[in-house]
């Protein structure tokens, strides 16, 4: 289930990023 793992990731590092511009997801 490594998949699920990076796209949780990659979601916290998009929030991180971009948190200015989009509101939390989680």
């Amino acid at each position: 289930m490594e998949v699920v793992v990076i796209v949780v990731v990659a979601i916290v590092v998009v929030d991180e990023e971009f948190e200015n511009s989009f509101p939390t997801f989680i």
